[in-house]
């Protein structure tokens, strides 16, 4: 049985009037945008930075969602359960315990089913929502209904299983009950998904209608401990103190980076570049939603490039011959992925390589050691990229500058095998982190493939730019 202070808090929360439920000014900001009819946004991130209020908010949200609408059904969703249970779920029995709810009466947790359920009917499925080689499309979720969702620190969440469980919001009891579907995300920074689809066009100005971005900090909560925020400036970890206590999105000193962004970023000033021998490069579309990419090279000059959304075996022969025409370009300087569909094209472009990603590494005289062809070509590339010896001078279009630079920035060294070979972060990963196929980086890598490659008298190592 609620409280009168309790029923008196969930008929303010009903009626809009969020300003009086004790919240800072942007966790009032955010439940106004989740829940004011004039919004018409299907999904907010809120946070941004450490001690902001982001798990308070997602909290309170949902409990008072299920105390003001009877009978709806939402989920609370973090990577893995066990951190959900660990974390989420003690700040969730703090915030019941501010509203006076009291467990096993109120609410009770089904540790069997891994459910809230409230005594007024309303439930919150307590989910986790990792990755899983078994079901790579998330179709564990493709069958569940709910009223609304929220998902915690999804800068450890891939973008899939946002995307999948955005689709199951607004199914139950909506329309009856004139609630509209929202789905309440948070995160710190991280340049995956979050940074794609929220934080950069939100900074930008050109955030999608059904997307929205608050950024709470550490100094907007004015309930927060002094002593947590010097515990913030005191860390010696600067990358954490940037992005956690200063809500950096663009700081980013992950060790497993191979190329660094502001290297990445000169590749559209490089203009110092000589030019060489002329090349293209071309990721081939497959299924899904892979694009076709070709990319002419002068040297390590990166002079014109075309790409569409798909194409037939001969759309992609003749773009290729096209632009090897109008180049110059001879077919025993083109380069294709033979992968996937561009293994069917060696009847076509009979002269031209094929690019097999798994194949054996070619041999150096550097002596690198890596899992496959691949990711030597990764690792090369990279070193021209950080020594500033490329060069982007074709115009291309807004969008794929951002694509590119995106996916160059997650070249990424993964732990070395129990060989000690070299390897890199998998394309699968990659798609994971911003939501689509890298294939703009794959087309760039290729280049590498002319630098290392057995020159004509038989040497083999790395041959300079």
């Amino acid at each position: 049985m609620l409280t009168p202070q309790t029923k008196a808090k969930v008929q303010l929360f009903k009626l809009g009037y969020f300003d009086l439920l004790g919240l800072h000014p942007k966790q009032i900001e955010a439940l106004k945008v989740l829940h004011y009819k004039e919004t018409t946004i299907d999904a907010l991130l809120f946070g941004g930075g450490a001690g902001g209020g982001k798990s308070w908010l997602l909290c309170f949200d949902e409990i008072m969602s299920c105390l003001a609408f009877p009978e709806t059904k939402g989920f609370i969703g973090r990577n893995e359960l066990k951190r959900l249970m660990q974390s989420t779920y003690v700040t969730f029995l703090k915030v019941a315990k501010s509203l006076d709810l009291r467990l096993n009466d109120d609410f009770k947790l089904d540790g069997k089913y891994n459910v809230i359920r409230f005594s007024n009917g309303s439930t919150i499925d307590l989910l986790d929502v990792s990755y899983q080689p078994s079901d790579p499309l998330y179709e564990r979720f493709g069958s569940l209904e709910y009223t609304r969702g929220k998902l915690e620190e999804t800068g450890e969440i891939d973008f899939g299983a946002f995307d999948v469980l955005l689709t199951r919001i607004g199914r139950h009891l909506n329309k009856e009950l004139g609630i509209k579907k929202k789905m309440l995300c948070t995160a710190n920074p991280k340049k995956n998904w979050n940074y794609k689809y929220f934080y950069k066009p939100f900074k930008d100005g050109t955030i999608d209608s059904y997307f929205h971005f608050i950024q709470s900090l550490v100094t907007d909560n004015p309930d927060i401990d002094p002593d947590y925020i010097e515990g913030l400036k005191r860390t010696k970890d600067k990358s954490k103190r940037e992005r956690l206590l200063f809500g950096n999105w663009d700081y980013d000193d992950d060790p497993s980076r191979l190329c660094e962004y502001e290297k990445i970023l000169d590749l559209w000033t490089n203009s110092f570049v000589e030019c060489g021998n002329k090349y293209i490069t071309s990721d081939i579309a497959g299924r899904g939603s892979d694009k076709f990419v070709i990319f002419v090279w002068d040297g390590w000059r990166l002079i014109d490039y075309y790409t569409e959304e798909k194409s037939n075996g001969k759309g992609i022969i003749k773009a290729i011959e096209r632009l090897a025409l109008k180049h110059k370009v001879p077919q025993s300087n083109i380069i294709y992925d033979a992968d996937g569909i561009g293994g069917g094209l060696s009847g076509w472009l009979a002269n031209a390589k094929e690019f097999i990603n798994n194949s054996s590494p070619i041999k150096n005289k550097k002596g690198d050691n890596f899992q496959n062809l691949k990711a030597q070509c990764v690792f090369h590339a990279s070193e021209i990229i950080n020594e500033s010896k490329a060069y982007i001078s074709c115009n291309m279009s807004e969008v794929d500058k951002e694509c590119l630079a995106e996916e160059l920035d997650f070249f990424r060294e993964k732990n070395q095998d129990k060989d000690g070979k070299k390897n890199i972060m998998s394309k699968e990963d990659i798609k994971n982190n911003i939501g689509r196929s890298p294939d703009f980086s794959d087309t760039f890598m290729m280049r590498a493939f002319f630098d290392i490659k057995p020159n004509k008298g038989g040497f083999v190592g790395y041959i300079k730019p």
